[in-house]
């Protein structure tokens, strides 16, 4: 009896955890000598782990704090398990957050020259079809379903603070000189990991696209849906590609790291 029950848990567990399609690529782009994202997705329990990270502090140390954050991130999930609750998922995601943090800072602190380096953040956590996430910094996650794009983060930029006092407007952030300044990351003092409240229900048919700024500094999220639309019955792994593929012909001027997740 026993016996029947583990396997049938574990075949529920097996079962949840396919029913989510993931594809990934990251890029180093057509202007960058080095490639400073790093992205990863693998299993936690009975959930899954999305990643992307797109270092800041020049090309040694911001493709060191990415990648330390991305393994951090796999040792944290392959040490603790995430509780059944929404506060469970919120505290495990967080104490994720500032263990990847707190790891950043431990090489600065050891390495003086490695000071300013940083890495902004977007992590997921899904399970039983619904999408917890974190972030800190400018990564993205969109949704694409049969209406609008929605982004569902709020970036962490100067640019956006001062939208939001009034200082300037949308249209004129398009030229302002710190657009893309940010003012929260991984590794910057006080950060503030952002969570995503009772979490994302995945819809049949719906795309999730979890982006760095490499992507979506090229294609608007129009030109991504659009691009969706076509490559509907192709794989996540190839809707990554495309992605990437269209962002470097669209001019490339930065790394691009994409995960496209779908029901």
């Amino acid at each position: 009896m026993i016996r029947t029950l583990f396997t049938a848990v574990v075949a529920l567990m097996a079962w949840t955890l396919q029913a989510q399609e993931t594809g990934m690529l990251t890029d180093r782009g057509r202007h960058r000598e080095a490639n400073e994202d790093h992205c990863d997705t693998f299993v936690a329990g009975t959930g899954r782990v999305c990643v992307v990270c797109d270092g800041v502090g020049g090309a040694v140390g911001g493709s060191l704090a990415s990648g330390v954050a991305v393994e951090t991130f796999r040792d944290w999930f392959a040490r603790n398990e995430v509780g059944p609750g929404v506060g469970d998922i919120e505290a495990g995601l967080s104490d994720a957050m500032r263990a990847a943090d707190e790891a950043i800072a431990r090489r600065i602190a050891a390495d003086s020259t490695l000071r300013g380096m940083a890495t902004t953040c977007l992590l997921a956590f899904i399970r039983s079809d619904t999408l917890w996430y974190s972030h800190a910094g400018d990564c993205r996650l969109y949704a694409f379903s049969g209406g609008r794009p929605v982004q569902l983060t709020e970036d962490d930029s100067y640019m956006d603070i001062l939208i939001a006092e009034g200082e300037i407007t949308p249209r004129e952030a398009r030229r302002y000189p710190l657009r893309r300044a940010i003012v929260n990351a991984l590794g910057v003092e006080e950060m503030v990991p952002h969570f995503s409240g009772s979490g994302y229900p995945l819809r049949d048919g719906e795309l999730l696209v979890m982006c760095s700024d490499g992507l979506y500094e090229e294609l608007s999220a129009a030109r991504m849906k659009r691009i969706l639309r076509r490559g509907r019955n192709d794989s996540c792994d190839r809707i990554a590609r495309t992605l990437v593929e269209k962002a470097n012909e669209a001019g490339g001027g930065d790394n691009i790291s994409v995960i496209v997740i779908r029901k």
